[in-house]
């Protein structure tokens, strides 16, 4: 758990209410996350997680790059592409899939 002195500690409206059953068994109680630019620091380049807890403090979780393939690697984001085509509603564009009413 990281000191709070120095970073950025969000607004409550920031925060969303856990639902994984294994944060919650830990005393996670809601999370946000917090780009590196407003961190101001270099514990997390990346941005960080960062989590309230049962006991009224506050967690951060930097946010950590490892190759896909690395056994530490939990989340696994690749690199961004172009949406060529999509078949969601029939939409072509975030717009449409947007209005679509569902």
């Amino acid at each position: 758990q990281a000191k709070t002195d120095g970073l950025h500690i969000p607004a409550d409206e920031c925060f969303s209410p856990i639902t994984l059953h294994a944060l919650k068994a830990s005393g996670h109680l809601e999370y946000t996350w917090v780009p590196w630019s407003l961190l101001k620091s270099d514990l997390a380049p990346h941005g960080a997680f960062v989590y309230k807890l049962e006991d009224g403090s506050i967690l951060y979780k930097a946010i950590t790059a490892v190759a896909p393939d690395d056994p530490s690697a939990v989340l696994k984001f690749h690199a961004q592409t172009e949406l060529v085509e999509t078949t969601f509603f029939g939409a072509t564009s975030f717009d449409a899939v947007m209005q679509h009413p569902t």
